[in-house]
């Protein structure tokens, strides 16, 4: 049994300069409180024991090792690269003993002698698993890692190492963290996960971590570059209040935890929709997706010493194109068995995503006593082409209409009485129409992140500090080359029509009367809002496009430090302190965003795009869907458009804002 007295000092308001003089500070006063430091300490025939532990059949470092000295209840744990020492071990011959999940204990005698001599015990564990006949070396590994990693934690915590999992749809690391216990999630219209959340907290309240410090981002990481995702449910002594629901922390790994002198390691596979699967026709065009990643690790001897500097690369590009095809039936809002069916929104189209990332770390043996890690990560996402047609029939009102004596509905109510469980009337009222919307937009983000790692092993006193810098940039906009946009049309008269949703598979619409939804001319523009000497100095139309880029930069300095004192009692007692200090500046803003109104009256004409799912179900007849990217290049025909320049200069300050904290 462990028991840890942890204390956090508050730093708020603390600036990097600041924080720099009080990180010296925290070390010069840990330092004279180790014993370790005091030279005036009498001399003792003693020494140490270091080594490295290492998988017979993989060659990688097994971290989290437990190495015991039984004869001195001396015991330590490996750290990321495998490595570990054991301190004031008298002389004579004493025998080691290393244990770790799933593998069978191994057993050495070292021959320690007196004085300062170091000697290096490199011990091989065993490969014995009991698992399934089939399984690989490197799941039964990431097994063991997890179950180590979570046995040795001093507070509760979940851990997947990510060779347990193999290989996923995306490699999407939200798809494995998803699959962990108090997780829950959102997705996107593209049914990728974009967020998570820990014990039903609030996304808000669950802090991303890369090495154990925050991240401004990972929109385009992959897998390939991580080693182990880590889940800490609920807040600890040691974290901050954006911590409320938990920690998710992404751990990469060390090159030095391998036992060979250089490693290539490659992957290349990909995703593939053949023609007899659920796929829409935009998903038909683009079946292949390509997931490929490699990655480079080596590690030399320098300045003297063996094995000291490893140097690991990793590049990663992957495109996942996902369809979107789903429906909204929104009902009437009542207690009875049966409700009205009167709005009907079927949205389709495709999202491709490229996402590439590269990272490089060197770890560096500077002495037997203190490793420095340079880290750098760039990942990025793009989706050059979002595409959705959106095809919305939808009742005027959510009224039902009454009848007259012989039978026929009066008044202004929509909805026909009569209407059944899945099928629904509605009249051509004020209001009742078909919407249509075409959307071609982009998104981008990159982000970039540096860190500088200080470890120290002082024996009793262990010391870490680290440096971050973290940048991300986000743009949504109209295309990379600002040809696409968004564009909303909608029927100028009302349509009567019946919604039946007995197979949503097939037809749901059927319309009854009014303007033929499939006539360009049907959707004239009309106005919405007639124009004022305030707030609209042009009048609002019914054909609306608009094009819009929206950035937000988020930069990020962190620096923290830990210490931890062991104090050696009968009954393990770790004195634990830390200090730590982020400076986040957020900028949002819109950039050049434009909107026009279709001219009362016009009949807009351009290409169509692909065959949307609504219209694949409708018998394949074509409703006037247009080519945002070809309608864009009609904006400058005064017959057609006209400019809503209030709007031009007032989205420049709208959603504008600048934080720092």
């Amino acid at each position: 049994m462990s028991y840890i007295i942890a204390t956090r000092l508050p730093t708020q308001y603390v600036r990097l300069l600041r924080t720099a003089t009080s990180l010296l500070s925290l070390f010069a006063v840990l330092l004279a409180l180790s014993p370790v430091t005091h030279a005036a300490e009498p001399a003792a025939p003693k020494s140490q024991i270091s080594g490295t532990v290492t998988s017979k059949s993989t060659g990688n470092a097994l971290q989290g090792a437990r190495v015991t000295v039984p004869a001195l209840n001396k015991s330590t744990l490996t750290d990321n690269t495998g490595r570990f020492v054991l301190y004031d071990v008298p002389a004579g011959s004493v025998d080691v003993v290393v244990s770790y999940v799933g593998f069978t204990d191994a057993s050495q005698l070292v021959d320690v002698s007196a004085g300062p001599a170091v000697i290096a015990v490199v011990m091989e564990s065993s490969d014995v698993l009991v698992m399934e006949k089939f399984t690989v070396s490197t799941v039964k590994e990431g097994q063991a890692l997890s179950i180590t990693e979570q046995r040795n934690a001093p507070n509760i915590k979940n851990v997947t190492a990510f060779d347990e999992w193999g290989i996923l749809p995306t490699q999407n690391v939200g798809e494995l963290a998803s699959r962990l216990p108090g997780i829950s999630f959102t997705t996107d219209e593209d049914n990728l996960i974009n967020n998570i959340s820990i014990r039903g907290q609030p996304a808000s309240y669950t802090r991303l971590n890369i090495d154990g410090m925050p991240s401004t981002g990972v929109g385009g990481d992959g897998r390939s570059m991580y080693e182990q995702i880590e889940i800490v449910l609920g807040a600890q002594p040691n974290t901050r209040a954006d911590s409320l629901g938990g920690q998710v922390n992404l751990k990469t790994k060390s090159p030095l935890a391998m036992s060979e002198t250089r490693r290539i390691e490659y992957n290349v596979s990909g995703r593939y929709f053949p023609s007899f699967a659920d796929r829409t026709e935009l998903l038909a065009d683009h079946p292949f997706n390509a997931d490929i990643s490699a990655g480079y690790t080596e590690i030399f001897s320098v300045r003297g010493g063996k094995r000291n500097l490893g140097l690991k690369l990793n590049a990663s590009y992957q495109n996942v194109v996902n369809s979107i095809d789903y429906d909204f039936l929104q009902y009437e809002n009542t207690p009875n068995a049966i409700a009205n069916f009167r709005d009907y929104d079927k949205r389709s189209g495709l999202n491709s995503r490229v996402i590439s990332a590269f990272s490089a770390r060197a770890d560096y043996l500077w002495t037997d006593r203190t490793k420095v890690s340079l880290r750098f990560l760039y990942n990025a996402g793009s989706e050059p082409h979002y595409l959705r047609t959106r095809v919305n029939p939808f009742a005027g009102n959510a009224v039902v209409a009454t009848l007259d004596s012989n039978g026929q509905p009066t008044g202004t109510g929509a909805i026909l009485p009569g209407y059944t469980a899945n099928r629904t009337e509605i009249r051509a009222v004020t209001g009742s129409r078909m919407a249509l919307a075409t959307w071609d937009i982009s998104f981008v983000s990159k982000n970039p992140t540096g860190t500088l790692v200080f470890e120290h092993d002082l024996g009793k006193l262990k010391i870490d500090h680290a440096y971050r810098w973290s940048h991300t940039q986000w743009d949504s906009g109209a295309g990379r080359s600002d040809e696409g946009g968004m564009l909303d049309t909608r029927t100028r008269d009302p349509i009567g029509f019946a919604l039946d949703s007995s197979n949503l598979g097939g037809r749901v619409f059927t319309q009854l009367s009014g303007p033929d939804v499939y006539a360009p001319a049907s959707y004239t523009p009309f106005v919405v809002t007639a124009a004022n000497t305030t707030t609209q100095p042009v009048p609002i139309t019914s054909a609306v496009y608009v094009k819009r880029s929206t950035f937000t930069d988020t930069n990020e300095v962190t620096a923290t430090v830990n210490a931890a004192y062991n104090l050696d009692t009968k009954i393990p007692v770790v004195l634990k302190a830390g200090l730590d200090s982020v400076n986040r500046r957020v900028n949002n803003r819109n950039s050049n965003p434009r909107r026009w109104y279709g001219v009362v009256g016009s009949v807009l004409t351009a290409p169509l795009v692909t065959i949307s799912e609504y219209e694949k179900q409708h018998g394949g007849a074509r409703l006037p869907v247009y080519d945002t990217a070809a309608v864009s290049k009609t904006l400058g025909d005064a017959t057609l458009w006209y400019e809503d320049v209030n709007f031009n200069a007032t989205q420049n300050y709208t959603n504008r804002r600048i934080m720092e904290g």
